[in-house]
């Protein structure tokens, strides 16, 4: 609940919570070190975190490098 609070805290209120995470995290951090090895739904919706965001994580892919 810390980090979700914080990330809506000082966000633009225009801004979905997945698009502020999205901007605020620089390389090495990406979504897909959020999501660790084992996907967990039910934790991440006890944390606060919206259905919405939790299924962007979810369906995350790492850009293809050309």
């Amino acid at each position: 609940e810390f980090g979700i609070h914080w990330l809506r805290r000082f966000k633009p209120p225009e801004m979905t919570d997945w698009d502020a995470f999205r901007t605020s995290l620089h390389w090495p951090l990406r979504p897909s070190r959020a999501r660790g090895d084992l996907f967990q739904e039910d934790a991440r919706l006890a944390a606060g975190l919206s259905p919405d965001f939790i299924q962007e994580l979810r369906d995350w892919e790492e850009p293809v490098e050309e």
